[in-house]
């Protein structure tokens, strides 16, 4: 399955998602003067909304799942039906985040520190108990496209002198890595396979403009896939028949502010 080929202009660009590739139309619910300032997911024509803080949700078939801070009782894995809007809470322990769903939908990677460091567990989407797959202080799980790999990050060293971040490939039913690559530290995203399966992909952030580079499997040094020069890389995802790469591009604004005379 080719990669996408990146293109330098004429990017389609909606609302923040760029996407490479075929073209592509991404549909988003308008509200209009009917909608309530606090509408609900079918005003909005959504399949999820909460009032608790809600992160990184990722999509297994017809599945979304969700992580959910319920303060007081932990950041646990939420399944919504997409069809009825159901709602079966997966994991009931203090943290469960960064899911990444299995090809088949069967399964959800994830991280979790309810045993001490944090590390990389799945469990079935219908629930039941959690199978930890990896020792490794890790984090960000993806799935490979066939469903028998599983990468994900973690660091090792307790020093600035030591310290390292890594990318282990694992078998998905867990065990010691197949291939261990030695990244960049400005990785600050969840990384993913490539749509054929013999690469790793991730964004990198140089100071003016984040890019996607490639880690072939096989070896060899990562690759620069996309040629931005302005904007970040929040997140990204190749669609599944792997001719089309959404990105999530912007840039963070700050200011400095003053505040005087706290005191009066």
């Amino acid at each position: 399955m080719p990669l996408p080929k990146p293109i330098n202009s004429a990017w389609p660009r909606i609302s923040g998602l760029m996407s490479i590739g075929l073209p592509t139309v991404v549909s988003l619910p308008t509200p209009d003067s009917t909608t309530s300032c606090n509408p609900s997911a079918a005003e909005l024509g959504l399949p999820f909304t909460s009032s608790l803080p809600s992160f990184d949700p990722a999509v297994c078939g017809h599945y979304l799942i969700v992580p959910t801070l319920d303060f007081g009782k932990g950041n646990n894995l939420v399944r919504v039906n997409l069809n009825d809007g159901s709602k079966k809470q997966l994991t009931l322990g203090y943290y469960a985040g960064e899911p990444a769903c299995s090809p088949d939908g069967q399964w959800i990677a994830y991280a979790s520190n309810d045993d001490g460091p944090r590390q990389v567990f799945k469990i079935s989407v219908e629930g039941g108990a959690p199978q930890k797959v990896s020792d490794l202080n890790g984090y960000r799980p993806t799935f490979s496209p066939d469903g028998k790999l599983i990468a994900f990050n973690y660091t090792e060293g307790e020093t600035l002198q030591s310290y390292c971040l890594k990318i282990p490939v694992i078998p998905a039913h867990g065990g010691t890595p197949f291939y261990t690559f030695e990244t960049d530290p400005r990785l600050r995203s969840r990384i993913h396979f490539t749509p054929d399966g013999k690469g790793l992909a991730w964004p990198l952030f140089d100071g003016s403009a984040g890019n996607i580079w490639i880690q072939p499997l096989a070896g060899g040094a990562p690759k620069q896939f996309t040629q931005f020069s302005l904007e970040g890389i929040a997140d990204f995802s190749f669609s599944p028949d792997g001719r089309t790469l959404a990105l999530l591009r912007g840039h963070i604004t700050k200011d400095v502010v003053l505040i005087k005379d706290l005191n009066r």
